[in-house]
């Protein structure tokens, strides 16, 4: 018998050896095909992501050029408009010297030597701020100038220009169709732009010409035409930069790209193709040896700009969805697998016949379909490519608002530079046209001072007051006389016409109005500080020559820019006694003549403090600076549809710029704003204003929150699309995977039963086993007495479900472990504004979006991985405490479960928006309220949620309930249904379960006894027993172990009572009973073994009376007697 087994112990282990073999080799397969079908993901998202990379640089890259040259395009603007005004207003200012010279100067100068004329034309030059002025006659002669060496000089003689400029001067500046056509000369002094127009002087036409230096206009419109100065500041997204190329020479134009600068060098000696220097190309390009991406727009005519990023940043977001993407894949597939695997061992394990067909009709060795292991993996399958899905549409989710994120800063970026660009531009449009309106305020002061005619004008309007009684009282002027005002002087609104201005006033050395060509001829300069007109009044006090005021609202209630001048009027009286304002001129020959006291000559004539002031043309203003408003800066086409908007930093926030004109001056609460975009911090968040999701980006800048507001709709379009394909490549690879487990031949499946052949053998009663549920679908659960004890289940011991749980438990924490690790390393380790750092700052709106999402996504994660690494330390505190410290332990469990579960919950309903305090609140009055009616239902909602929770029974156990045995059908939050088992269905509420008896288990023991008559041989009884008894096994299948006798069990009233006890399965125990109570009768029918009869004694009493205590003494005497 030895020899014979030897042989079958050597072909188990080659058959064992050979499975191994076998079963490695499958292994190696199958972590190929991963590996195969991760490489496949990865490179099809690869590409995909790429592509959609690609794609988005281009756009975004296409509106930074279109912005980038639309600035351009407004700088050229810009300088066209500031070359306009500047010879516009040359021109003006000869005019205006035109009209000093008509209006007696000329006189003046013609009664004079050359040396009073000089100086006379020296102060008008300096008044009007030019740098030449001279009459030339037609024969190229200077007949006056501020110069007393160019007197009858030809200026080609003197170096300063040249016959040809000579020749341009002479035909007038201003052509017939109002256009101005200054002459440009270049002398040793610089360059200059030369005005002239025809002039009458001493009865003979000549040419008034004046000479501005062209720096002025030059030094300013280089600036606003420099490329390099746009480009400098100009953002593309994911740190792209733009350069600009000549077509003419191919020489960088400007190329700065932090510490590389290439300007001046050759691009296509660096690496650039030619056809990047075309109009609409898009494509990687290397610029030593670095590859970017390249969009190109041309600008001009000979220049080329080029908005750039390196490959490498553009696909650096992307890293981020192929690694989780990849690595869900990885998991998927290796739990479908593995759990394939399982759930196959554990088949053959407890010879689980499975439902398979033949889909190879080789009769030697078949090919099957194991379709009872593909119903039990399909679920995970599925399970598995939704989460698929899920995963790449949620990673693609955080990408998409990353790069909404990315697009935002760089939009604000944009406008921050734009705004910073329009500051420059503001201040030199503005500085030029204040200053130029300075200069004719001075030149104006000058006219006013020759030409008084205008003040002499008649007047019924009189300054006035009244003292405390009420009584009128006439302010007087200089002489003594009344305070006359002119109002709506036509000499004045002539000026006010010539020079592009709104109003003019002159004011007495008190600051009175004393002419205007308005009609607020009653205005005085206001003596309270902070009011618009008061600083004025400090160039009446000659403690300044001029004031250029912001523009602001005015005494009046009125917006205006004011610029003032100090300058001097002149009064005397004339026979009458009236007061006469007379010109400088006349003073100064008096004061030559007679001299003067205290401002006053020997004739009478005064001098007097005055204040001219003008205002600018707010229209004209506006227009010059209509590019450099708050609507041209915000302006913005980068943001797909979207728009930049911008609040204040009032306590309402109230909306101060949006395109939609409607919505400017609404508070952010009327718009739906959260409150969390104003707390200071950059804010990322979903909000819905007039009906439309935007995902807006919020930043306080200057004294303002400027927000951008991109639509939802245009910021997710790749997400679905890109998780769909994803979830379709892996449903394909999970199949194909799962074919090679669930296709199977007859050798594989002998090569199964070989290796699972010893996890056969394992103990019986294990803590899990299969059922099959009501519903007829096979699983499988815990014994009743497994579930509250703190004894770890040994895997061999698992059923497939807790292994696969087991085996998502460890992966979940070890993901969770890396994203706490990150997370908490995100300051050290992240950029300063990433997704993830976004997410853990909690900063985003506690309401139904992303952030929020994720966030509940990871205390869920923590809080299941807390309760479950809880478990650990409560079994080691247990085992050293006994019995106390066991109690102590199942009390800690139920509390963290409690407490956690609960905090969680209510945590994440805060994170989602939701008052928790309030929602309690509500649950307790909505209690009140319904308790007295429906206090029974309440407790059934109760007791049913308590029951789940607890897992006092779950559907498929098998439960005794008050009393009646059946397998839990259902669980609902009201009721519980149990099957019995006459296949009736009895339904308790909830509320009146009590004394569960749980008798869930894999293995149960039924048992039976009978009695035998006393007398017969128990050896011969047990002798029967032991050869009758296996064979019931064979008998009956549904006996798991056994029969087994216990011997005697009892020692009847009619016989020995022997106890037999078979092992089967819960559901079974009942039947079981049945069987081996009939079997047992029939085999001691067939070995004569007697099973008594119930007996019943039948006693008859004797008449005899009975003996008492009495008699005891006498019965002992007797005895004695009859022992002598």
């Amino acid at each position: 018998m030895s020899e014979n087994k030897v042989p079958e112990e050597m072909n188990e282990k080659e058959t064992l050896r050979k499975a191994n073999r076998y079963f490695f080799s499958k292994v190696v397969f199958n972590v190929l095909l991963i590996v195969i079908g991760a490489t496949l993901i990865g490179l099809f998202l690869r590409d995909i992501q790429r592509k959609t990379s690609y794609y988005k640089q281009q756009e975004n890259s296409e509106l930074a050029l279109a912005e980038a040259i639309t600035t351009l395009d407004r700088n050229k603007e810009h300088a066209d408009d500031l070359t306009k005004i500047f010879h516009e207003g040359n021109q003006h200012v000869l005019n205006d010297i035109a009209l000093v010279l008509e209006n007696g100067m000329s006189e003046t100068m013609a009664d004079s030597d050359n040396s009073i004329r000089s100086d006379m034309l020296k102060s008008l030059t300096d008044r009007a701020n030019i740098d030449y002025l001279f009459v030339l006659s037609k024969d190229s002669i200077i007949v006056s100038s501020p110069v007393a060496e160019l007197y009858g000089v030809n200026p080609a003689i003197q170096g300063f220009m040249t016959q040809e400029n000579i020749n341009a001067v002479l035909k007038s500046t201003m052509k017939d169709d109002g256009t101005i056509a200054p002459v440009l000369v270049k002398n040793t002094s610089g360059i200059f732009y030369f005005y002239s127009k025809p002039y009458m002087y001493m009865d003979e036409e000549y040419m008034l010409v004046i000479g501005k230096e062209a720096s002025v206009l030059d030094d300013q419109t280089e600036i606003l035409n420099d490329v390099a100065t746009v480009l400098s500041r100009t953002t593309v997204t994911n740190n792209g930069f733009m350069f600009a190329v000549s077509q003419e020479d191919n020489l960088f134009l400007y190329y700065k790209n932090g510490p590389e600068i290439l300007t001046g060098q050759n691009a296509l000696s660096s690496g650039l193709s030619e056809n990047a220097l075309t109009d609409g190309y898009s494509g990687v390009e290397t610029i030593n040896g670095q590859q970017y991406y390249c969009v190109s727009r041309t600008f001009g005519d000979q220049t080329v700009i080029c908005a750039s990023a390196k490959t490498e940043e553009i696909f650096d977001e992307n890293h981020f969805v192929l690694f989780w993407t990849v690595l869900a894949f990885n998991i998927i597939m290796l739990l479908c697998l593995t759990y394939a695997v399982i759930v196959r061992n554990d088949f053959v394990r407890h010879a689980v016949k499975t439902d398979r067909i033949i889909l190879k009709g080789n009769t030697e060795n078949p090919t099957y379909f194991d379709r009872s292991i593909f119903r039990k993996v399909f679920p995970l399958m599925l399970t598995g490519i939704m989460s698929m899905y899920g995963i790449s549409f949620y990673t693609q989710t955080l990408l998409e608002v990353t790069q909404g994120i990315e697009k935002s800063k760089t939009a604000l970026q944009e406008v921050a530079g734009r705004y910073e660009e329009s500051q420059g531009t503001r201040k030199i449009l503005s500085d030029y046209n204040e200053q130029h309106a300075l200069s004719t305020a001075k030149l104006l002061s000058f006219i006013l001072e020759e030409d008084t005619s205008f003040l002499n004008a008649e007047s019924e309007r009189y300054h006035s007051t009244f003292d405390e009684k009420g009584t009128k009282i006439y302010l007087t002027d200089d002489e003594g006389n009344r305070l006359k005002s002119i109002a709506g002087s036509p000499f004045l609104q002539e000026l006010c016409d010539q020079n592009d201005l709104t109003s003019i006033y002159v004011y007495d050395e008190n600051g009175h109005t004393i002419a205007t060509n308005t009609d607020n001829w009653f205005f005085t300069l206001s003596t309270q500080e902070g009011d618009q007109s008061y600083p004025f009044r400090s160039l009446l006090e000659g403690k300044a020559d001029s004031l250029i005021q912001e523009m602001m609202v005015n005494d009046l209630g009125e917006e205006s820019q004011m610029i003032g001048v100090a300058f001097s009027y002149f009064t005397t009286v004339d026979e009458d006694g009236d007061t006469v304002y007379v010109p400088r001129s006349a003073f100064e020959r008096s004061a030559a003549e007679y001299g003067t006291v205290n401002n006053t000559t020997e004739d009478g004539i005064s001098r007097h403090n005055a204040l001219l002031q003008i205002e600018l043309d707010k229209n004209l203003s506006g227009q010059l600076l209509e590019s450099t408003d708050v609507g041209s800066i915000l302006s913005t086409s980068m943001l797909s549809g979207g728009a930049i908007v911008m609040f204040d930093t009032t306590e309402e926030h109230r909306l101060v710029y949006s395109p939609k004109e409607a919505s400017i001056g609404r508070t952010a609460a009327e718009l739906g704003v959260s409150p969390n975009a104003f707390n200071g911090d950059d804010y990322y968040g979903f909000n819905r204003v007039n009906g439309v999701t935007y995902f807006q980006y919020y930043r306080y800048q200057d004294g303002y929150y400027i927000a951008t507001a991109i639509p939802k709709t245009s910021m997710y379009l790749a997400r679905r699309t890109i998780a769909t394909l994803t979830a379709v490549i892996c449903f394909i690879l999970i199949v194909i995977l799962s074919l090679t487990v669930t296709l199977t031949n007859e050798e594989e499946e002998k090569l199964y039963e070989a290796v699972s052949s010893d996890q056969a053998a394992k103990s019986l009663n294990s803590a899990i086993f299969s059922i099959v549920l009501p519903s007829g679908r096979r699983s499988s659960t815990t014994q009743a007495a497994a579930r509250w004890d703190n004894r770890r289940i040994t895997w061999s011991e698992k059923s497939p479900e807790q292994k696969l749980v087991y085996m998502i438990g460890m992966i979940m924490l070890a993901l969770m472990i890396y994203i706490l690790f990150s997370a908490s390393r995100t300051n050290n380790l992240s950029q300063e504004d990433t997704i993830i750092r976004y997410i853990v700052s909690g900063n985003w709106d506690k309401t139904w979006n992303v952030f929020a999402l994720s966030s509940c996504a990871l205390v869920l994660m923590v809080t299941i991985i807390s309760i479950a690494l809880f478990r650990i330390p409560v079994r080691i505190i247990t085992s050293l405490l006994g019995a106390r410290g066991e109690t102590l332990g199942h009390l800690l469990l139920s509390v963290m479960k409690y407490g956690g579960t609960i905090g969680a919950m209510f945590y994440c309903l805060y994170l989602l928006g939701m008052d928790a305090t309030n929602l309690l609140a509500g649950v307790g009055v909505l209690s009140l309220v319904v308790g007295l009616g429906a206090q029974s239902l309440i407790k059934d909602i109760l007791a049913g949620i308590f029951i789940v929770f607890e897992g006092e029974f779950r559907v498929g156990d098998i439960v005794t309930i008050s009393d009646f045995r059946g397998t839990v059908l259902d669980i609902g939050l009201r009721t519980t249904k149990i099957l019995g088992g006459n296949g009736n269905i009895k339904i308790f509420n909830n509320s009146e379960i009590t004394g569960v008896l749980n008798m869930t288990k894999e293995i149960s023991v039924a048992s039976a006894t009978i009695d035998i008559e006393y007398g017969q041989d128990l050896d011969y009884v047990d002798a029967v027993l032991a050869r009758e008894l296996p064979l019931l096994k064979e008998k009956n299948p549904k006996i798991v172990d056994g029969p087994t006798s216990l011997g005697v069990s009892a020692l009847g009233a009619s016989g020995v009572s022997i106890t037999v006890i078979a092992r089967c399965t819960e559901q079974n125990v009942r039947a079981m009973n049945r069987f081996l109570n009939r079997e047992l009768l029939q085999i001691f029918y067939r070995n004569d073994i007697n099973v008594p009869f119930p007996n019943v004694t039948v006693s008859q009493l004797d008449p005899k009376p009975r003996k008492t205590l009495k008699d005891l003494p006498e019965e002992s005497e007797e005895k004695e007697e009859d022992k002598k």
